[in-house]
């Protein structure tokens, strides 16, 4: 029975990205193992019954994302899964799995925002930006790190979550040419009590249940490369010291060992958080601040980018390279507040695109997608009235047709609607154009009174069903 269940459960999620998972690492690949399926934009599709028992007390459920289970975010496990697609996972309630997947996104694909298609080096021998930077702020960035990379001095990278602290990292791993490996660490996602040996690594025989062999550490795996320290304003107090050290002699040593390895790594360190507040509480080192602080960069949340434009159609053309998006659609995006920043507007656009299934996105796709005006409250500060809805609506239909020069063809094509339905809704505002000819016989103008639209008194249409709608 469990064979047949796990067989169908894969025949189901053919070619869609799924998770097996077991506490115990010579489990993972048995009838015992977790199964868990996930859309490409880390949101749980299903799981079966070993995964729901693994995480029981926790919201295994469709459309729940993958950072809502584990303690760690999609992108960065497909990152860090790399092409062997195994590695380590923690829960939300600190149990780690060991994990092999199939179908993962590459890891490109999955960092948020800016990544253009690769370029080659130019006659100079500088490498190029691999991302958008028409933006001031981002373009200075870039230079700063670019110069700043054969200094070997601690980067710090400040930010909103999801304004792309990682990608940059990366930058600053491609421009410095190194080696070695680019290591990524999310400081928030280690066992504090394992922490300092995931870090600097130990011998064996160290503690107990540690590997017979010792294992090198995270720093030791960056030797010649560059290592990332993510969400660094949340390392435990107690590892901030022996960071300190690390930075001030570039040494390393191993917990049980009595003797230090010299390392030659870039250290790179991001996080979206005010350091200095938590200095203030006392939760963050002062020294190790002003360490990591020998060259600052701030990246701009998305609402303050002024190449936005250009943003949203490199996303666009990632997702689908045939789709376009109007210039009103644009607009309407732009006054987003976007806290979720890039991947906020890659999901976005995902869902425009599917919701869409035509070549052009439009003002309506971009309505339906954010659910506005009545769920947002960055574009609607108060639930408007459902007479204030339908009036809204037929203000933006006889604003549409207008610009369109009077041809339905146009306005339904302008809404993603029918044309019968343009027909009927100009109709009931007194509107009126024959089906049958092209040219627009408007019957009765539209006037704007009093916040909604009535026709002028004396012009031909009036009444029927004209005068009948104004009192729907």
């Amino acid at each position: 029975m469990e064979r047949d269940e796990s067989e169908l459960f894969r025949d189901t999620f053919r070619g869609t990205a799924i998770l097996q998972f077991h506490n115990r690492k010579e489990f993972v690949h048995t009838l015992e193992a977790g199964l868990v399926a996930l859309s490409p934009d880390g949101k749980i599709i299903a799981a079966n019954r070993q995964a729901r028992f693994f995480l029981h007390d926790l919201p295994v459920t469709p459309g729940q994302s993958f950072e809502m289970i584990f303690s760690i975010s999609y992108e960065r496990f497909t990152a860090q899964a790399g092409v062997q697609n195994s590695g380590r996972l923690t829960d939300r309630r600190g149990s780690t799995y060991y994990v092999l997947a199939s179908n993962l996104p590459r890891p490109g694909n999955t960092v948020p925002g800016l990544r253009l298609p690769e370029r080659s080096t130019n006659a100079t021998g500088k490498t190029q930006s691999q991302f958008l930077c028409e933006d001031p702020a981002v373009r200075q960035a870039i230079e700063i790190i670019e110069n700043a990379v054969r200094w070997h001095v601690p980067i710090l990278i400040r930010g909103e979550t999801g304004t792309g602290k990682e990608l940059l990292a990366r930058h600053v791993h491609a421009v410095s040419k190194r080696p070695g490996k680019f290591v990524a660490v999310n400081c928030t996602a280690l066992p504090e009590t394992l922490i300092e040996s995931e870090f600097f690594g130990y011998r064996g025989g160290a503690f107990t249940g540690g590997r017979r062999e010792g294992a090198r550490g995270l720093i030791l795996e960056a030797d010649q490369g560059t290592l990332f320290l993510d969400e660094i304003g949340h390392m435990p107090v107690a590892l901030q010291a022996r960071l300190l050290r690390f930075l001030d002699q570039f040494t390393v040593r191993a917990v049980g060992s009595s003797t230090e390895e010299k390392v030659d790594v870039q250290v790179v360190a991001a996080t979206n958080c005010s350091l200095e507040e938590a200095v203030e509480k006392q939760q963050f080192r002062v020294d190790l601040l002003y360490r990591l602080r020998g060259i600052e960069l701030t990246l701009p949340p998305l609402r303050k980018r002024l190449d936005f434009p250009l943003v949203v159609q490199s996303l666009l053309n990632a997702l689908e390279p045939n789709c376009t998006i109007s210039d009103e659609a644009l607009r309407l995006l732009q006054q987003y507040h976007w806290p979720g920043n890039f991947r906020e507007l890659k999901n976005l656009l995902l869902r425009m695109v599917i919701m869409a299934n035509s070549s052009e996105l439009l003002p309506l796709h971009v309505s339906c997608a954010l659910n506005i005006p009545t769920a947002s409250p960055q574009f609607e500060p108060t639930p408007p009235s459902p007479v204030d809805l339908k009036r809204s609506r037929r203000d933006f239909i006889v604003e549409t047709f207008r610009r369109c020069d009077g041809s339905i063809t146009r306005t339904a094509r302008e809404l993603a609607v029918s044309r019968n339905t343009i027909y009927r809704e100009l109709r009931r505002i007194g509107i009126h154009k024959s089906k049958s000819d092209n040219s627009t016989n408007i019957a009765s103008e539209v006037a704007h009174q009093g916040g909604w639209t009535k026709p002028l008194r004396g012009e031909s249409g009036i009444g029927g069903k004209a005068d009948r709608s104004h009192r729907d």
